[in-house]
């Protein structure tokens, strides 16, 4: 029986090629997929879950509360499920961590008061914590060295998007059909998601070394990026707090318009993330990045004292977001080259609890000021510092990035007749 043959000729090449596209599939597309889709029901919840719980006659304290378990919880688990990541199987611990967090949205179904939603918020958060945490840890361990930037780019640019959306989603669904059908909405949207997360692509966890990672965080590299990670998070939480509140109070938008501005600024970051990608695979510089991506943010959340009107506001917030998308990429980038695949999960771990701390601090100090302009002002001025202090220091946050991708083809170039020219000289 002949055998098929594919268009250069050699037999086979076309399945390899397939197969080849599958097994890239679940190692970058699905992760970021579901990372994404985690993200949009995440965001559908808490954008509209306040609203819901007043719906219920729950109390201002007792929403403040179960408000706050999310926050809690990622801040005090996120450290040991990335350690978790490395002993276990990540994707299995990935799926049991989703499976949670979509079983505890269903039985949120029924629920109506403080002491019966708050044991079911806890495992959700918790449930939701773990998936984030492993499902990132194993897309990092398997990016290999190859397209680096386009592949965290891919992933910032799915984040991204899936925050603008999941607001934009839940407030159709509450114009339709009312705030009590949150939580079955939230269900149902989980569930593809937690079917497609079976597909994932496992790797062979490492054994437990507490030595190895202690080495790891004092770096001096390490120290560095986890404080600019830190000050970087803090104009996240002056966002969550300042950011709607600016708009309805300072420039008197509606609330259809503040959540229509917040999904085209998410759509905007995500699409600057996915031209961020490939420029940083061109020039493989990711400190570069951080530097001016943080000072782009910072700058242009200083230029928030010169807003007055809604279109200068998305004039400033889109240039800032050009930082954004910068720092974000560049934080992928680094995090993938400081630290070993089979630790990855523990080091990424440490760096994601610095992250929401940064925020849980923005977000305190924006009470601190009077107005909403003021803490914009205050963590441009962290941005920047951070900026200044990675001039001073001068890390080497990429070691496997030492020249610029056009230098290395011509390189190549000018070694290839060579090579030519002696295996024609040895026949």
């Amino acid at each position: 029986m002949a055998k098929s043959l594919d268009k250069t000729g050699h037999p086979g090449c076309l399945r390899g090629r397939v197969v080849a596209l599958g097994v890239t599939a679940r190692l970058y597309l699905l992760p970021s997929v579901l990372l994404g889709g985690y993200i949009l029901v995440m965001r559908s919840l808490t954008a509209f879950l306040p609203i819901l719980l007043d719906h219920l006659g729950l109390v201002q304290a007792h929403i403040a509360a179960l408000m706050a378990v999310f926050p809690a919880v990622r801040l005090a688990m996120t450290l040991p499920f990335g350690l978790a990541a490395d002993i276990l199987s990540p994707k299995r611990t990935a799926v049991l961590g989703l499976a949670v967090f979509s079983l505890s949205l269903l039985a949120m179904w029924g629920a109506r008061g403080f002491g019966a939603l708050l044991p079911l918020l806890l495992l959700a958060a918790a449930g939701g914590a773990l998936f984030q945490v492993t499902c990132q840890a194993l897309y990092f361990k398997s990016l290999g060295q190859k397209g680096r930037g386009k592949k965290v780019a891919f992933l910032s640019s799915v984040i991204s998007l899936s925050y603008g959306l999941g607001p934009l989603a839940a407030g159709f669904l509450f114009e339709s059909a009312g705030p009590e059908a949150l939580f079955p909405f939230c269900f149902l949207l989980s569930l593809p998601f937690l079917l497609l997360s079976t597909a994932l692509k496992d790797v062979m966890p490492a054994g437990l070394s507490l030595s190895e990672y202690k080495s790891d965080f004092l770096r001096k590299e390490v120290l560095v990026f986890v404080a600019v990670v830190f000050l970087y998070g803090t104009h996240i939480g002056v966002e969550n707090v300042c950011l709607s509140l600016f708009l309805k109070h300072n420039i008197g938008v509606s609330e259809e318009a503040i959540g229509l501005a917040f999904f085209v600024i998410c759509a905007f970051l995500s699409g600057m993330s996915l031209i961020a990608g490939p420029i940083a695979d061109l020039y493989r510089n990711p400190l570069a990045f951080l530097c001016l991506g943080l000072l782009l943010s910072g700058l242009f959340n200083i230029a928030m004292l010169w807003v007055g009107s809604f279109g200068v506001f998305l004039g400033v917030r889109f240039l800032h977001v050009v930082g954004d998308a910068l720092t974000m990429v560049a934080r992928g980038l680094i995090v993938a080259s400081l630290f070993p695949k089979e630790r990855m999960g523990g080091n990424l771990g440490f760096t994601l609890f610095v992250f929401p701390a940064g925020m849980f601090v923005g977000s305190a100090m924006s009470g601190l000021f009077r107005g909403y302009i003021l803490p914009f002002v205050a963590a441009g001025l962290l941005e920047i510092a951070a900026f200044v202090a990675i001039l001073l220091v001068r890390p080497k946050f990429s070691p496997f990035f030492r020249r610029p991708l056009r230098r290395d083809k011509e390189q190549a170039e000018d070694r290839r007749p060579r090579k030519k020219r002696q295996s024609q000289q040895g026949h």
